[in-house]
């Protein structure tokens, strides 16, 4: 019997693992990016960096291109945003499939 239970639970993990290979094409490029949330607060001077995940995560080329709208508000490098001057502006993240998300980002004066 247990012969049996273990002879069932390698067919599901091989079967998990091919799944999971022909999903993502750990050769090709990410096909999506999404970022965590909607709306950030950062202070001027302050860097902070942004939560965004590509999809498939296992993909050889999941780099990430970055700017914002207004570099007087902030700018954006690999990820990590700097407050530079108080304000709002967008920031924009594209995967090389040219998917693109995007966040608002508001940033404030120092106390």
């Amino acid at each position: 019997m247990r012969t049996k239970t273990n002879l069932f639970l390698f067919t599901i993990l091989m079967a998990f693992s091919a799944l999971m290979l022909t999903s993502c094409d750990p050769g090709g490029d990410a096909q999506s990016i999404s970022i965590s949330k909607s709306e950030m607060f950062v202070k001027v001077g302050e860097k902070v960096k942004v939560d965004y995940f590509t999809y498939p995560a296992l993909t050889m080329n999941n780099s990430v291109s970055w700017y914002s709208d207004n570099t007087n508000v902030c700018t954006v490098t690999r990820g990590y945003v700097k407050g530079v001057g108080t304000g709002s502006t967008t920031v924009h993240a594209t995967c090389k499939s040219g998917k693109t998300a995007s966040i608002k980002v508001t940033v404030q004066s120092q106390p």
